[in-house]
């Protein structure tokens, strides 16, 4: 993980989400905590005060997205445990790959080396949050991000290199990311609403493996789709995916087994000069100019399936808060239930994730373990 340097939202701390899954963490797994400099380092110890699983890392970065620059840790079938190394150009938001860009861009490589001594590097740019692996030899990923962030290779191309990377026998593609994980320059979604730096579509908000194979699917329904231009965009994407996962097989040949999971509805709020985030997105090219200095309406990024499985453990949101929908509540409880089922031996952790969701991401956005995308 790597402690944040600033808030998305002001009032909205992103330090307390990350001390609530560090907490809940405890007993379950070290924790490897990047600080930007001498000052964060003070701030982190302050406020993880008592938590002895934390060793803390002092590097430049100044991002707390770890799941995406940082290194994927391998073991089978390369020997002894490696780590691949992707490029990185911020969500497609910097191609020219300035300053702080490469600063981020070279933690992954820093970080395999460290703790594995060997690292298999590749030139195309990829983030670990569009990567889902079933553990079997099998791959997850959403076509239109690692197009976007590859243009001139195919998808072959890709699945090749990946293949190569990470010792994987297959990347099965789906189409789309939900609409709130729509890349911001992209202009404002219907109602002007604005997303928060999002990645363009990352497979971990639209598609996730269970210890059984299965694959956890978001799921919005015609009743939803007609009364939120927004998840009338995402029920459309999500059965697209539906599709492409029901012709797929797994690499033995298998149809998958699909459980579909609830996807929230839209949460909107919004953010004026100030916030971290809209000081950013302001200065974004847009064919549609931006209202600088107004407030703007923003939709979260927030999903059920942006979790964290470690060891035995899965740390998750829960979404409802008093003001917000009752379906939310009902929504909650129903992915809680999806998840007892479906990892019926794991512990259930459930936290507010919004200071990260007002970010552009989630919980398991934040986290990178160290474990085998090759084996179970």
């Amino acid at each position: 993980m790597a402690w944040a340097t600033y808030d998305h939202r002001r009032g909205h701390s992103v330090h307390a989400v990350q001390a609530r899954i560090i907490r809940a963490l405890r007993g379950v797994a070290r924790v490897d905590l990047i600080v930007q400099d001498a000052a964060t380092e003070a701030s982190a110890r302050r406020q993880l005060r008592g938590l002895p699983h934390v060793r803390y890392h002092r590097r430049p970065g100044g991002e707390i997205w770890t799941r995406d620059f940082g290194p994927v840790f391998l073991s089978a079938p390369f020997g002894d445990r490696m780590a691949a190394s992707y490029q990185f150009n911020y969500w497609g938001y910097d191609r020219d790959m300035g300053a702080q860009t490469q600063v981020i861009d070279r933690l992954d490589d820093y970080f395999g080396t460290k703790q594995t001594g060997s690292v298999i590097r590749s030139e195309i740019i990829s983030e670990g949050g569009n990567r889902e692996f079933n553990g079997q030899g099998t791959m997850l990923s959403v076509s239109a991000v690692e197009q976007d962030r590859n243009p001139g290779l195919s998808l072959d191309d890709l699945a090749n290199e990946h293949q190569r990377t990470l010792g994987i026998s297959q990347v099965v593609w789906l189409p789309y990311g939900g609409a709130e994980d729509d890349q911001t320059f992209r202009g404002p979604l219907p109602g002007d609403v604005y997303t928060v730096i999002a990645t363009g579509g990352h497979v971990d908000n639209a598609a996730r493996f269970t210890p059984s194979g299965a694959i956890l699917v978001p799921y919005v329904t015609a009743a939803e789709a007609a009364k939120s231009p927004i998840a009338r965009i995402s029920r459309t994407r999500f059965l697209a995916n539906e599709a492409a996962l029901r012709k797929a097989r797994d690499e033995m040949g298998r149809p998958f087994r699909l459980v579909r999971v609830p996807a929230p509805d839209p949460i909107l709020t919004t953010m004026a000069p100030g916030d971290g985030v809209y000081d950013y997105i302001s200065t974004l090219r847009y064919a549609k100019p931006f209202p600088k200095g107004k407030p703007v309406k923003v939709v979260l990024a927030a999903s059920y399936l942006n979790f964290l499985i470690i060891n035995g453990t899965i740390i998750t949101s829960a979404l409802w808060k008093p003001g917000r929908a009752a379906s939310l509540k009902t929504k909650d409880a129903e992915m809680r239930a999806i998840l007892r089922r479906e990892f019926p031996k794991y512990r259930i952790v459930e936290i507010d994730s919004e200071a990260v969701n007002l970010g552009g991401g989630g919980i398991h956005c934040i986290t990178q373990g160290m474990v085998a995308a090759t084996q179970p």
